[in-house]
């Protein structure tokens, strides 16, 4: 893999993390989807083709991106149950009022 590419693709994931912190989704996702194409070009070209090192590298880094989507994830499925169950108490509440 040439150094260029390699520094694309991990560039991607960097900018992946940045929307993260954002928490601009709709940004992640459209660095996601170019990010998978411009893998999947490389590891279909012979021409670019990663040296194994080079692909641990880029791995790696998507393993910590997943992870710490996982993270998010769980978090905001937390918080959306929360938002349920507080809206479940109250219509509890104004019912038992009525």
């Amino acid at each position: 893999m040439n150094a260029e590419v390699l520094q694309l693709l991990i560039a991607d994931l960097d900018a992946m993390d940045r929307a993260l912190d954002a928490a601009d989704y709709a940004l992640a996702g459209r660095i996601l989807v170019e990010h998978d194409q411009r893998l999947r070009d490389c590891l279909g070209s012979e021409d670019l083709r990663p040296a194994p090192d080079d692909l641990r590298a880029v791995l790696d880094r998507q393993h910590a991106v997943t992870r710490r989507m996982i993270v998010l994830h769980d978090h905001v499925s937390a918080q959306l149950r929360n938002v349920r169950q507080s809206g479940e108490a109250a219509r509890a509440y104004r019912e038992a009022a009525a």
